[in-house]
């Protein structure tokens, strides 16, 4: 016997339970076994176990990135060794704690936001779950809009 579906189960039940409500023992197995495994998923969710991700691995995604690459010197910053804009903060050797090549904000006036596209790997799009409709986007054209708003709001 060929594997029966979900869907074309759920159509045979339909079909016998309005005749004769018989029913095939290999179908009832199936029948029990996907309750079964429906009943474990409905208890997960119920304790809070059960995570629903934005988006599936490789899906493609738009995400507003700092570009670090624009300012060579703070790309590979030292102390002592920094481009004009970042170096009149006086003598601190980080910004807020963090070193300009790693800044998720632009520290540097050559520094700017952009629009990157990528296809994450699911660790990733776990981590940046709380990021999606901030600075992670499933269109270009909502993370565009959203780097219109962040710039015109400074």
């Amino acid at each position: 016997m060929e594997r029966l579906t979900l869907d074309g189960a759920i159509k045979k039940y339909r079909k016998l339970s309005n005749s004769d409500n018989t029913c095939y023992p290999e179908e009832a197995q199936q029948f029990t076994e996907w309750l079964e495994e429906l009943k474990q998923y409905k208890e997960a969710e119920e304790q809070g176990l059960l995570l629903k991700l934005p988006c599936s691995e490789n899906t493609t995604v738009y995400v507003i990135e700092n570009n670090t690459d624009a300012c060579s010197e703070c790309n590979y910053f030292v102390v002592g060794y920094c481009c004009e804009d970042y170096c009149n903060k006086p003598n601190s050797d980080v910004v807020n704690g963090v070193y300009p090549q790693n800044s998720d904000e632009p520290v540097c006036e050559k520094q700017y936001l952009e629009v990157i596209e990528i296809n994450p790997k699911l660790d990733w799009i776990f981590h940046n779950r709380n990021n999606f409709g901030k600075t992670v986007f499933l269109t270009r054209e909502e993370a565009e809009q959203a780097l219109k708003d962040m710039e015109s709001e400074g």
